[in-house]
């Protein structure tokens, strides 16, 4: 299956607006309100939840997506999934409404610092509650020593952490693939929903994943439900991480650490 990936973040609309997951904002809407009594219901829709989270996606793409001077990390798609009741979407719409008292959550009459400052408050929201956590990575010695420098200050640009041992890590980062291994185009499929089909692009971050319908299920290869207790991953994921300016899969850049020697022996995201 060989599918033309976007060329941009931009929020699917036509999901956000499904019934489907109109349902599921319905849950957090009564969440919210039934807990914080600041917020009107009457005002509170889960349509209005929907249009506040299509807005969101879009200005963190204007904003902080990979053709912008990337003031601040973008907060991973994946929180913009959480249907959780008191989950990460949960914290979002309620931090909107937090945020210097706001009570028009029409994001597209406030300015380009107010929208970065929201967003700072937002992320600073997900790490008070321990929902948005940062990688704790292990340089490896076979590391080019100029390639370390450069590694070190991206990850702590997004918020990381380098540690002196591996023990003390839950990412170890290995020398850069050839670009023979990553020119190719795989499509992973990570969830189902009814009959749609969300799909995650090799070496691209979640952002970029798309809903589609119709997909022959024998076709599409899929992602693992378990994750390695410690990550074993090429360099590629931290200068991918600054590329988009979004924390990447770490699943599209494993290797195996058993055959690491002068070179590298990738994973394919999809071998057990």
């Amino acid at each position: 299956m060989s599918i033309i990936r976007p060329k941009n973040a931009y929020p699917n609309v036509k999901y956000f607006e499904s019934i489907e997951i109109l349902n599921q904002f319905d849950i957090i809407r009564k969440n919210l309100v039934k807990k914080n009594f600041h917020i009107d219901p009457n005002y509170l829709t889960k349509e209005n939840i929907a249009e506040i989270i299509i807005q969101l996606v879009h200005l963190q793409e204007d904003l902080l997506g990979q053709q912008s001077n990337k003031q601040i990390t973008r907060i991973p798609m994946k929180c913009f999934l959480d249907f959780h009741e008191t989950g990460a979407l949960y914290l979002i719409i309620l931090g909107c409404f937090q945020y210097n008292n706001w009570k028009n959550l029409n994001l597209t009459i406030y300015s380009r610092h107010e929208i970065i400052k929201l967003f700072e408050y937002l992320q600073k929201l997900l790490i008070e509650q321990h929902i948005l956590t940062f990688p704790r990575c292990y340089l490896h010695s076979n590391i080019d020593k100029n390639l370390q420098i450069q590694l070190k200050t991206i990850i702590e640009k997004h918020h990381g952490t380098v540690v002196e041992y591996e023990q003390d890590a839950g990412h170890i980062i290995y020398p850069l693939l050839n670009e023979n291994q990553r020119n190719i185009q795989i499509e992973l499929e990570i969830e189902k929903r009814e009959h749609n089909y969300r799909l995650h692009y090799w070496f691209y971050p979640d952002s970029f994943d798309i809903w589609l319908s119709n997909i022959d299920d024998e076709e599409s290869d899929k992602r693992h439900e378990t994750f390695p207790r410690i990550w074993h991953i090429t360099a590629n994921w931290i200068l991918d991480t600054d590329l988009f300016n979004e924390w990447m899969n770490e699943e599209d850049y494993q290797i195996d650490k058993n055959l690491v020697g002068s070179f590298l022996v990738f994973r394919y995201p999809f071998e057990k």
